[in-house]
């Protein structure tokens, strides 16, 4: 029988296990929708999963409810210390 920690072949990728974390806005973002320290450390801490999915980003500030959703509306889309 299948478990929920057996590994998982999706694609070209083998994840070690099935569990998938489903995209949830966080609001982690600075001003300008650019991710946080924070944004890494939270993905960073939920790193285990098979698969994450990031939350979605803004392709427009006139679109956002918010003022610290992650954007794609400048050029320098890294977070500070990030990669």
């Amino acid at each position: 029988m299948t478990s929920l920690f057996d590994s998982y072949q999706l694609g070209g990728r083998t994840l070690p296990n099935r569990i998938v974390m489903a995209p949830m806005s966080r609001a982690r973002a600075t001003a300008d929708g650019l991710p946080t320290p924070s944004t890494a450390t939270y993905y960073a801490q939920r790193a285990s999963a098979g698969l994450l999915v990031s939350e979605g980003v803004q392709p427009s500030r006139k679109g956002s409810r918010t003022r610290t959703r992650r954007g794609c509306t400048t050029t320098n889309r890294s977070p500070p210390g990030g990669r």
